[in-house]
């Protein structure tokens, strides 16, 4: 399939596929050509189409973190990263924090100064890594913070063998599509005000970028973040979830790779159908993370079903454009206009459907079939037929 360039620009919190049309032709036993209308995709910089994005990290696995951190986040349903040291670990609080949705990222195996001289690679890179997983099994260890924040170019080529990002101690603001993954800046925040990291967020605002919050030991000694000032700091932060993404460090890192090497465009429309080829060049281990994309649909399509690999993907409605989360996988995502459902009904191929109910699903409906009229059907003879753009379903049996 095509190879479509994309032109990213920084105005927006978006990617732009702008306008092209390119012919080609494509050998398959026979010989097709599609003309290819780009320009009504776009890619977001963030999920759904947010400002900024937000990453907690919390370092060295240290007791405060489970007992006062764990419950803090879980209160305001909040996921964030603990960079352990798998020497040092408590693998029974390492696998609750992971159990509740939070990553686990590597600091090493025994918090080795890796610009130092005379430290074991394979321990500290590798095997915490791979201890990590064995325990956390079957989520994936995919980002690693830099002890002391002593960052080195030349272990670049042992990270990325396994590893996707990597955190440094360096303060401030990473931009939306850092120029360096394996230092990513962040912002130590470790018994700060809660007014300092109110600023943080009024220039993120401004920024549209990513923040990585730092913190370490969570308590009431004069030493730590107390664990109230802890709370003011997530309250905050969750006050502005309108307008940022919070999500786990690895996660972020994930979606902005994903975005930078996924290509889209829109390959053939029809009267009853609207076909995205997608190409991603991004292989990842521990699974995609869905990308929020948004299409301009023709005039006139007021209902519309969204297809990728045998899914439906539920779609929000926008000013005549379509946003869903899409998994950015090579291959096609198919738009069906979908026709009233009294026309689906006349036709000779339904017309003994039996009504068994109506129902909400704000997750994929898995389908294995093909298209009639705008209705989807599946091999066991069940049809599924969107009512309307909140996700309600009629579902039908022959």
């Amino acid at each position: 399939m095509p190879f479509i360039p994309v032109k990213r620009i920084s105005k927006r919190n978006q990617i732009v596929i702008y306008p092209l049309k390119l012919y080609i032709s494509l050998v398959i036993s026979i010989t097709f050509t599609f003309v290819i209308h780009a320009g009504d995709i776009e890619i977001a910089q963030w999920p759904f189409f947010k400002n900024a994005a937000v990453s907690i990290t919390l370092d060295d696995n240290l007791p405060g973190q489970f007992t006062y951190a764990l419950p803090a986040l879980a209160k305001r349903d909040i996921q964030a990263t603990f960079f352990t040291i798998t020497q040092t670990a408590d693998w029974n609080m390492i696998c609750r924090a992971s159990a509740e949705g939070h990553e686990i990222g590597s600091h090493t195996k025994t918090h080795a100064d890796m610009t130092s001289g005379g430290i074991s690679l394979l321990d500290e890179l590798k095997r915490s890594k791979n201890e990590i997983q064995a325990h956390i099994a079957p989520q994936h260890c995919v980002s690693f913070a830099w002890p002391f924040s002593h960052s080195d170019r030349t272990l670049y080529e042992y990270l990325d063998k396994y590893y996707i990002a990597g955190r440094s101690w360096r303060q401030g603001i990473e931009n939306a599509s850092p120029e360096d993954m394996f230092t990513v800046n962040s912002i130590d925040m470790d018994k700060a005000p809660a007014a300092d990291l109110q600023k943080q967020i009024d220039t993120l605002r401004m920024r549209a970028g990513w923040l990585v919050l730092l913190y370490h030991e969570i308590g009431p000694d004069a030493l730590e973040t107390d664990p109230a000032l802890f709370a003011q700091h997530l309250d905050i932060l969750n006050a502005n979830r309108a307008d940022f993404w919070i999500a786990p460090f690895g996660s972020v890192a994930q979606y902005v790779q994903e975005r930078q090497a996924l290509n889209a465009a829109v390959i053939r429309t029809t009267s009853s159908a609207m076909t995205i080829y997608l190409q991603n060049t991004l292989e990842i281990a521990s699974g995609p993370i869905p990308l929020t994309m948004k299409v301009k649909l023709p005039s006139g399509w007021n209902q519309v079903t969204v297809c990728q690999k045998g899914l439906i993907l539920p779609h929000r409605f926008n000013s005549g454009h379509i946003e869903f989360e899409g998994a950015p996988l090579t291959g096609e995502i198919t738009i069906f206009r979908q026709l009233e459902s009294t026309s689906i009904a006349a036709s000779p191929a339904v017309s003994k459907m039996k009504h068994i109910g109506t129902g909400i699903s704000n997750k994929p409906v898995q389908l294995t079939g093909r298209s009639i009229q705008g209705a989807l059907f599946n091999s066991s003879g069940t049809i599924v037929i969107p009512k309307s753009s909140q996700n309600t379903y009629h579902h039908f049996l022959f």
